[in-house]
Order: structure tokens, then sequence, then C-alpha cells
């Protein structure tokens, strides 16, 4: 494993750039931000291929390498928005902010623990299983610091609440994809598709208060009452993502 004062130092020079863009783009200063927000993506990249060398495989398998993997798709995600979704620049600062969070989480991990690969994870479905999630849940994420900002109007709720839209609009078929190789996985590793396991339920209660955030909007509650359900979503999505490792679950690894 890395030197703990090694990775200890890469991380924090990742979240402060991540921070350091995200003030830039909140004074509206895109061409200083871009640069802070790809070289700590860099920074950030550095983390992941020394925890896959470290671990001998692909480092997705304990909440310290996940929280490091999840801001890797946040750039990717918010280059795609700024080329099919102009309107969403106004509020860029939201994704480097939360890249900056996910990785400040990692100092709060156990980096000490055994990182060999459990039995049940050496499979094909591995990888695109967590990434697929990780892609549903740092757009869940940005879209809930949309639905604080409605309540503190720091911009127009309408505003907010659209832009929450567009991001569960793509979280959902992530989550869902996520879901399916679950399903297909448990099958190959336990012999049955849905055993009802604890964080098979939480994600299930997540990926339905999302739908129904999604249903909402179709109708003439889209204000308050929609922007309550996807932070509600927000809230049981991070008892899937935490909540389960405190459970008697299969999954608590």
């Amino acid at each position: 494993m890395v030197n703990e004062s090694v990775a200890t130092a890469l991380i924090i020079a990742g979240a402060a750039g991540y921070f350091a863009s995200a003030v830039l783009f909140a004074a509206k200063k895109p061409r200083a931000a871009q640069p802070f927000f790809v070289s700590a993506w860099t920074v950030n990249a550095v983390i992941f291929i020394i925890n896959w060398v470290s671990g001998g495989h692909a480092p997705f398998a304990n909440m310290y390498h996940v929280l490091s993997v999840l801001p890797l798709v946040v750039l990717p995600i918010e280059l795609f928005l700024a080329k099919t979704e102009p309107g969403l620049d106004w509020m860029k600062w939201a994704f480097p902010s939360l890249c900056g969070i996910s990785l400040v989480g990692t100092l709060f991990m156990d980096r000490s623990l055994d990182w060999s690969l459990n039995p049940a994870l050496d499979s094909p479905f591995f990888v695109p299983h967590v990434i697929s999630y990780c892609v549903a849940y740092a757009m869940c994420g940005v879209s809930f610091i949309m639905g604080i900002m409605f309540f503190a109007s720091w911009e127009k709720k309408d505003r907010c609440l659209s832009a929450a839209h567009e991001l569960i609009r793509i979280a959902v078929p992530f989550m869902t994809l996520g879901m399916c190789l679950g399903a297909v996985w448990a099958e190959e590793a336990w012999g049955i598709y849905w055993a009802w396991d604890a964080k098979e339920t939480f994600s299930l209660v997540t990926w339905l208060i999302y739908l129904g955030f999604l249903h909402l909007m179709r109708t003439k509650h889209r204000s308050t009452v929609a922007n309550i359900v996807q932070m509600v979503g927000f809230i049981a999505l991070l008892g899937t993502f935490f909540g389960v490792n405190l459970l008697n679950s299969v999954h608590a690894y």
C-alpha cells in the first residue's frame, strides 16, 4: 500500500485544487477555474493509479477506494454538459465542490485495512456496476446541491429545480443500469438475482424515490414538493452508500 503521508498529501492537493476551481467558477472566472479543475482531476487520477498498483486490482473494493474514484467521473460529466446543456454553465461550481467533498471524505476512511479483493468481487460485472453507480451518485450529489440552493434562494428557484431535473434525468438511467448489472452479478455469485439484502433494498427505495421526482416534474407539483422529493432521494442514497456498512449485509465490504 502507498505511503500514508504521500497519500494524504495527494488527497489534500487534489481537494485544494477542486475547491479553488469551485471558488473561481462561482466568481464567474471559468477560464481560471477550468485549469484548476483539470489539475485536481489529474492529481486524483494519480491517486487512482497508485491505489490500483498497490492493491493489484481495480480500486473499487472499499469506501476509501470508491470515494477516491467518484470525483473522476465528474469532470467528464461537466465537460459533456458544457457541450450539451450550455444553460447549466451558471452552476459549474457545484461539480468541483462535490469532487472536493468526496476527496476530503477519503481522509476519514481507514486506509490501513486489507486491500485484497473479496472473492465475491472477482467478476467482470464488478467495474461497470461500480462505475454506473458512481456516475449516478455524482449527478445526484450535484442535484442535491441545487436542492439546497432552491431553499436558500441563492439563484432563482425554477433555475435550480430545472438543473436538478436535467441531472437526475441522466442519473436515473445509470442507476438503473447499475442495479441491473448488480442483479446479474448476484445471480452469478450467489445463484439468485434479488435476495432483498439491505443494500439491494436501499438501492431499490432510492431508485423509486428518484423515479417519483421525475414523475412530479411532469405534473403541477414541479416546485417545492418535487425538490423535497429529490433531496429525500439523496438522503436515501447516502443510506445506500454508507449506512449499509453498519448493517448485516453481504455488501458490507
